[in-house]
């Protein structure tokens, strides 16, 4: 016999009784061809990251048995066929696998984040402060609004002489618009 896993998430819309009862039935599917549940945890409902079967909730539940390789086949069959489980996956354990509860498993979580950060925070305070270039500020000198330069000898056109010229220029059949 080979320890295995599985874990299983049923359709939340049966309610209660009845997925006490589909669990059951999960049970006896395990155990009853010379298998033994050696831990089980119950997840609870929770939220699906993505949809399945147009359900976003499922009730999630993780077994984990000794059975006969030969009768997992079989346990994945009757699993796919039940119209009320969502999803399941049958994986093989390795020697020695050690199984922890969700709970355990989300607070040895918080301690190593609180472990990375405590590490993060001396490495930070131990790291010497860099240092700041400060560029001097060079004064902003405004443009002066001058006139455009008249050329030497010629006087500016009239608005009266630029109007004529531009006619002209309108005028001219060998121009195209």
């Amino acid at each position: 016999m080979n320890p295995y896993e599985l874990m299983v998430i049923i359709n939340p819309d049966i309610g209660g009784d009845a997925t006490t009862k589909r669990l059951d039935e999960i049970r006896k599917l395990i155990t009853g061809p010379k298998g033994e549940i050696f831990f089980e945890d119950l997840w609870g409902l929770r939220d699906l990251s993505y949809t399945i079967k147009k359900r976003d909730r499922g009730f999630y539940t993780v077994f984990n048995f000794n059975i006969e390789p030969g009768m997992i086949k079989e346990m994945d069959m009757a699993l796919r066929l039940d119209n009320e489980v969502l999803r399941h996956m049958i994986i093989s354990l390795p020697a020695g696998y050690e199984p922890k509860t969700l709970k355990k498993r989300e607070e040895e979580a918080e301690v190593e984040a609180a472990k990375a950060q405590e590490e993060k925070d001396e490495k930070a305070a131990k790291k010497p402060m860099a240092r700041r270039i400060v560029k001097k500020e060079e004064p902003v000198v405004e443009a002066k609004k001058t006139a455009p330069k008249k050329a030497e000898g010629k006087e500016e056109p009239t608005l009266e002489e630029v109007d004529a010229k531009l006619r002209s220029i309108i005028d001219n059949p060998d121009i195209n618009f």
